[in-house]
């Protein structure tokens, strides 16, 4: 048995409910085996999915690691596809893009309302929720001198030098396929990636330079000027990346919409983070 194994999660289960495609399952053929998938969460907060395994030694490790960090976790039994390949699989369809925009931005943990900085953790969150949801999403990274207007905060807009969010490859009625970026703390719904470019783009301004990554991925700056890591945010990946992006959103909540202090941007919340770990982990888990 799995340790902190919890057994009246039916709830969770309705909402927790992964997403195939249409087109994957219209391009494959699949046999079904049984998996396991694992959820966690901090608290009293929702649960999130950590991923499904095949075996069950494999869902055990991940079980384990999410305990060591201090999470409650859930396991259960899950159906596996095995399918051949098929050219759609990594694709949905506009309507199911726009149903896992609508769950991630109803996420209360995230801070989307706090657009001044913070992209980089969002978009880690983002992403495992939409894998949660049997999606393969990809990251869109935007440099250059980046310009948004918002109404959540108190100059009505905000300034970056990169912003990065996820994307889903959504293929249309006549098998087109287009990268749609999921960013709740700029648009209400999948844009195209010109479109999120535009909602970057200072007035008279430079328009930003985008590039697309895979998941592990670092992005290329301008000039293909390479930066360390992979793919968290431009730079060396934090330790423990997932626990470190709660712990940013949670930082960042309060002051939604608001002018924060000074010592909680992103600086000063690394460098807390990096000296006092065992308090930025409680409160993560607060």
């Amino acid at each position: 048995m799995f340790r902190r194994l919890l057994l009246s999660a039916l709830t969770v289960l309705a909402l927790l409910t992964p997403v195939a495609t249409t087109q994957a399952r219209a391009a494959t053929t699949a046999t079904r085996t049984t998996g396991y998938a694992v959820y966690y969460r901090s608290g009293n907060s929702a649960w999130y999915a950590a991923g499904t395994f095949a075996t069950s030694a494999e869902a055990r490790r991940a079980s384990d690691q999410l305990v060591a960090r201090g999470y409650t976790v859930f396991v259960r039994s899950a159906d596996l596809a095995v399918a051949r390949p098929a050219v759609a699989a990594d694709t949905v369809t506009l309507a199911q893009a726009t149903t896992a925009f609508r769950a991630v931005a109803g996420r209360q943990d995230i801070a989307f309302r706090f657009v001044e900085d913070g992209c980089y953790a969002r978009a880690h969150l983002m992403v495992g929720h939409l894998q949660a949801l049997g999606m393969r999403p990809r990251k869109a990274w935007a440099f250059g001198d980046l310009y948004a207007s918002t109404p959540n905060h108190p100059d009505r807009h905000v300034a970056w030098n990169y912003h990065v969010a996820p994307t889903l490859r959504v293929r249309d009625q006549h098998n087109r396929v287009v990268e749609m970026v999921i960013d709740p703390s700029l648009a209400t719904r999948p844009v195209t990636v010109a479109e999120w470019r535009a909602l970057m783009t200072r007035p008279q301004g430079q328009v930003p330079s985008v590039c697309l990554t895979n998941l592990g991925q670092a992005p290329v700056k301008p000039g293909n000027v390479p930066v360390g890591g992979h793919g968290f945010w431009p730079g060396n990946d934090p330790a423990d990346a997932n626990a470190f992006a709660v712990y940013v959103m949670r930082m960042y909540k309060p002051y939604e919409g608001k002018r924060a202090p000074t010592t909680v941007y992103t600086t000063n919340v690394i460098n807390f983070w990096r000296t006092n770990q065992a308090e930025a982990r409680r409160l993560a888990r607060m």
